[in-house]
């Protein structure tokens, strides 16, 4: 009797991104600011995950809600996000298919009220 053969995928690599954001009030209005570490994600495996997760010292009142793609490739490389139940990780997958700068939009709420967003980079570099 003859083994099945297995076609494995390889497995994804995982990128984590660690996000900050800040509330301040200035001339009497709300201001928010936002960093991620790294600024831009470089990615040179295929199919990576990236994962923006909002960390200390954020206060909790801001969680993520969603994504947008600014300057998509002619070919897609990123999924639609999924967002974490309580808004503090937001996951995409990444095919790397060709080189590209990818520019995309952090979507966030600070209080079920105010809405910011935030501008990072992805680097496809396809090995």
């Amino acid at each position: 009797m003859n083994e099945p053969t297995l076609l494995l995928t390889p497995t994804p690599v995982f990128h984590n991104v660690q996000v900050t954001a800040f509330r301040k009030i200035v001339d009497g209005k709300p201001v928010f600011e936002c960093f991620c570490y790294p600024a831009k994600v470089v990615i040179a495996s295929p199919n990576a995950v990236i994962g923006y997760q909002l960390v200390a010292p954020t206060d909790s009142k801001i969680v993520m809600t969603g994504m947008t793609k600014l300057n998509p490739p002619s070919e897609r490389q990123l999924s639609d996000a999924s967002v974490s139940v309580d808004g503090r990780l937001l996951l995409l997958s990444d095919r790397n298919t060709i080189p590209a700068d990818i520019h995309i939009r952090l979507e966030f709420l600070y209080h079920g009220e105010e809405a910011f967003t935030h501008d990072p980079q992805i680097g496809n570099v396809p090995e």
